[in-house]
């Protein structure tokens, strides 16, 4: 890592640390979406109908979703499962992927569909591996989040044949996301059924409303923002942003579903810049396809 690159993750640390601790001022917050996305809030209090307009539009947002917990531990080293890091099955005819560099991509996170909860349009069995570059945005291509160094792979069955290969370039821990217990051991993920609602930085699912959310009380802010299931690692429900939505109508707008994400855990784990996420979408028709081809991959920090 260059002098340059450690000189700027130190600013954005230092940085990071007064703008998470204000996240929960939803209000500066909100008005830096809103700014961004050239929206001009109404002045004015809400009025008693607003509210309930308001609470009711919220309430129908409600959407499943898997929340993902990590467990403690080495993972089993078995070609299936549900975890981030550790070794990663790899199919006879193919071979560890690398970036266009040639480097090794690090092996992030696995999905064993058969060990999770049924979700609408996902299979229901079958296994997803991620995998991403090892340089300074972790493989990501902030101008085009579907044509960065990173790997999505399926398999629809898996564990005939093939080899288990362990992280490739293992006693290296730069450039990765993942810790060295995670990324050498591997993490299992726990996985949870759960409704979720929008967060505040789910700015694809707020644009309507935006206007109005803009001018809520911290009553009616805390209500909602208590009511949601924000900073989890998951599957389907909504994506959340530490900065703010990655899609618009020029940048994958038909990519509507959550195929995962990572949120950071700085101290255990998992941490993207100084504390931020990771998604990767995909649309609903590629899903309904298993086309995953065009899944998209974009993390952002405080």
């Amino acid at each position: 890592m260059s002098f340059a690159t450690i000189l700027l993750v130190g600013m954005a640390m230092a940085y990071g640390i007064f703008a998470w601790l204000d996240r929960g001022r939803a209000g500066s917050a909100r008005g830096k979406i809103l700014t961004g996305m050239g929206v001009k809030p109404r002045p004015g209090a809400l009025t008693v109908d607003e509210v309930q307009e308001l609470r009711d539009w919220y309430q129908a947002q409600t959407i499943p979703c898997i929340r993902l917990d990590v467990i403690a531990g080495s993972a089993p080293a078995t070609p299936g499962g549900c975890r981030l890091g550790g070794s990663a099955w790899i199919a006879d005819q193919s071979a560890w992927p690398r970036a266009r560099s040639g480097e090794p991509m690090d092996f992030l996170a696995q999905l064993d569909f058969a060990a999770l909860p049924p979700l609408a349009d996902f299979p229901a069995h079958g296994v997803l591996q991620f995998f991403v570059g090892r340089d300074d945005y972790f493989g990501c291509d902030f101008d085009d989040p579907t044509g960065g160094d990173f790997r999505v792979i399926w398999h629809e069955t898996i564990g005939a044949g093939g080899v288990l290969l362990a992280q490739q370039d293992a006693n290296n821990d730069d450039m990765t996301p993942l810790n060295r217990g995670a990324r050498t051991e591997g993490r299992a993920l726990k996985p949870t059924l759960v409704e979720q609602r929008p967060g505040w930085s789910a700015d694809w699912a707020w644009r309507e409303k935006m206007a109005l959310y803009e001018r809520m009380d911290d009553e009616i802010d805390e209500e909602l923002e208590g009511d949601s299931l924000f900073d989890l690692h998951h599957v389907g429900g909504y994506p959340d942003f530490t900065q703010c939505d990655f899609r618009n109508a020029n940048c994958c707008p038909d990519h509507d579903v959550v195929l995962l994400q990572l949120w950071s855990t700085p101290i255990n784990d998992i941490c993207w810049g100084d504390a931020g996420q990771a998604n990767f979408m995909i649309s609903r028709a590629d899903l309904r396809a298993r086309d995953f081809s065009r899944v998209s991959y974009q993390w952002d920090c405080t």
